[in-house]
């Protein structure tokens, strides 16, 4: 590697990783739901061809399983 990408790929001291820590943490149920709200009814969600007004207008049972 060349000088120009060693210094793209140097660690940057300005993240700090704390900044990361909670990342991976699935949403809460409220965050979820207004994540769902958020969403545009004419677009489909991932490969199974059913609109986000589908899960916007689900019941309970079914948003728990998105």
């Amino acid at each position: 590697m060349n000088n120009r990408w060693l210094n793209q790929f140097a660690p940057r001291t300005y993240i700090k990783e704390e900044w990361y820590q909670n990342i991976m943490l699935p949403p809460t149920w409220e965050e979820w739901i207004a994540i769902l709200q958020t969403l545009p009814n004419d677009k489909a969600y991932g490969l199974s061809i059913l609109h986000n007004e589908f899960y916007k207008q689900a019941g309970i049972s079914t948003k728990r399983l998105t």
